[in-house]
């Protein structure tokens, strides 16, 4: 095999920016371009023939095709309070299922939490190697420590005026009905929802179980037409959600304002 020639692979980029790669003349976003070249270098560094992507052939032009065809991100549409409750009511009550997702959305909702946050949580404070969080259920509410980037910061979710929309009461119920006292709040559940899967290195959800950045109103009209979309649901947590309150208080008010579901 020949190595890897900067020229060819500059021709092939400006092909794919142009459109001229695919059979109805799409232009390739910068973002695909850029993944095809870190598919390209990838393949021939696994071959021992690594490809210099600081060769003027190929540097100069991803500089011109960013200039030239980058666009600002999409701001993803949230959810609204109706939207959410349309997703809680596609959930089975009768199964372990239902539960953890109802207690996942009302969490992830109340909280403005990322979906990496969510299940990365633990009962109680330093309980597992991964976990980058813990909740702490209290009388008026839970307040929610969270390990990001930046440091830790801590999130108080208030409880609702009704029991249907409150994610205390959702959490509880949870933890409660699938006896969990210690380790990763949110666990895979198995036997037809039946059962929570044995301890080990997939016990906890993962990220990846969802593709999507937010969650979007379209998945709540998903959700009512197949039942079994809503555990995907469940997990597109890294929604925007109304600024949070500074006190316990002020949340508790904010939770009030979600209506029960009809």
């Amino acid at each position: 095999m020949f190595p890897p020639d900067p020229q060819v692979v500059g021709l092939y980029i400006t092909a794919c920016a142009s459109g001229t790669t695919t059979g109805d003349k799409t232009p390739n976003s910068v973002s695909t371009v850029e993944r095809r070249l870190s598919s390209l270098t990838c393949n021939y560094a696994q071959r021992g023939q690594p490809l210099d992507r600081k060769d003027r052939h190929i540097a100069t032009l991803m500089a011109g095709i960013r200039n030239k065809h980058a666009a600002p991100p999409r701001q993803k549409e949230a959810i609204l309070p109706e939207d959410l409750i349309a997703m809680l009511e596609t959930l089975e009550r009768a199964s372990l299922h239902g539960l953890r997702d109802r207690a996942m959305l009302l969490l992830g909702f109340a909280g403005g939490l990322r979906r990496s946050e969510i299940v990365g949580l633990d009962v109680s404070r330093d309980q597992t190697e991964d976990g980058r969080g813990w909740v702490e259920i209290l009388d008026k509410g839970m307040l929610v420590s969270l390990r990001g980037k930046t440091g830790w910061r801590e999130v108080e979710v208030g409880r609702s005026s009704s029991d249907a929309t409150c994610p205390v009461v959702a959490l509880e119920t949870w933890l409660k009905l699938a006896r969990i006292a210690h380790g990763p709040l949110f666990r895979r559940v198995t036997g037809q929802g039946k059962a929570l899967a044995p301890i080990g290195s997939t016990t906890r959800r993962s990220p990846a179980w969802s593709s999507g950045p937010r969650w979007r109103p379209a998945y709540a009209a998903t959700c009512r037409k197949a039942n079994e979309q809503s555990s995907l649901l469940a997990i597109r947590c890294a929604l925007a959600s109304p600024p949070r309150p500074k006190s316990m208080s002020a949340m508790c008010r904010s939770n009030s304002a979600i209506p029960a579901p009809r």
